[in-house]
């Protein structure tokens, strides 16, 4: 199965296929010298697969976690280029999940002005999310994505098997993620998970949350405009994964906590917290536990807060949306109602 993403000013390849990772050949040029920057979470079989079908191929490992989005990680990958003499024609791989995505995008981007890149996602985060959109970020003092730019992979490549092997934790954090397009773009992708059976459809899961994020992005590549539904459940979700300090909550289950205060309809946004509940997620005792000084401070840095007032999506009803600028104050106040 292939989707295209065809914006304004990019146009790439997002392919699926069981298996594909055992032969890259058939889509990549394995002859350019190729750096694969990835993280612990990946298994060194599976690592060992890859590198074995490149002849010129480098490897860079960093520790697995939003740690890993920093500059000095950015630093330290761009002294390995310079030091192996990578060109802007050669290639980056970001193989991994959404940090890797992030980091090695970003990376991607600026080495000197712009190289190749190809995202390999292997997480359900980041098939169905984070490797989709041309959006590349780091954090900076603690503060989630506050450096980022946009630049699209060359290729997308989803082998949908390495999600066999990945922790329930970490499965699910990604689900959350389409839980959330579910619920702003694709009611009967909101009805896998109300009816419980998201894992049963996981590829047409993938399908659509792409599918539907595809819509967005195609209109609105830069974030002028209709993309910024896209943050619905983020601006509070990124404020709240800041507190806990990054790595002690995943960021899908930051966003998860995010979208239940961010629907106005009290039945639905009750239906959504039983649903995350139901998938894991103990909602309750995460709220008791924010320090919610340390949230206001986090939100009024956020990057679209403007004159103390910050754009913030929200949920009317199922597939309705608005946004509105509210103060940081009143978002954290949304946590007590």
């Amino acid at each position: 199965m292939e989707i295209v993403i065809n914006s304004k000013n990019n146009k790439y390849n997002i392919i699926f296929e069981k298996a594909i990772l055992g032969h890259l050949k058939d889509y990549l040029n394995v002859l350019e010298k190729t750096l694969i920057i990835y993280d612990e979470n990946i298994d060194n079989v599976k690592l060992n697969n890859i590198v074995r079908q490149f002849p010129e191929v480098f490897t860079y490992k960093v520790k697995a976690g939003e740690s890993s989005k920093s500059i000095e990680t950015f630093t330290q990958i761009l002294d390995y280029l310079v030091n192996k003499k990578f060109s802007r024609s050669d290639t980056i791989i970001a193989l991994g999940g959404g940090v890797i995505g992030d980091l090695t995008g970003f990376t991607a981007s600026v080495f000197k002005r712009g190289c190749k890149l190809v995202m390999i996602p292997t997480t359900t985060m980041s098939m169905m999310d984070s490797a989709v959109g041309s959006k590349n970020a780091l954090n900076f003092s603690n503060i989630k994505n506050v450096v980022g730019s946009f630049y699209a992979p060359d290729l997308v490549l989803i082998d949908p098997e390495v999600l066999d092997s990945l922790p329930r934790r970490h499965y699910i954090n990604g689900m959350f993620e389409a839980l959330k397009m579910g619920l702003l773009l694709d009611k009967k992708l909101f009805n896998f998970f109300e009816e419980g059976i998201y894992s049963k459809n996981i590829l047409e899961v993938i399908e659509r949350s792409i599918l539907a994020k595809k819509k967005i992005v195609e209109k609105d590549e830069k974030d002028f405009g209709i993309r910024h539904i896209l943050n619905f459940g983020h601006t509070l979700g990124h404020g709240i994964e800041s507190s806990y300090h990054l790595d002690k909550l995943l960021h899908g289950e930051s966003i998860a906590i995010g979208l239940i205060y961010m629907i106005e309809d009290k039945e639905l946004q009750n239906k959504v917290k039983n649903i995350i509940i139901r998938m894991g997620l103990d909602v309750d005792t995460l709220i008791a536990n924010i320090d919610k000084n340390m949230l206001l401070t986090y939100l009024q840095n956020d990057k679209k807060a403007k004159n103390g007032k910050i754009e913030a999506v929200f949920l009317e009803n199922m597939n309705k949306y608005h946004i509105r600028q509210v103060t940081a104050e009143e978002l954290v106040d949304l946590l007590g109602k």
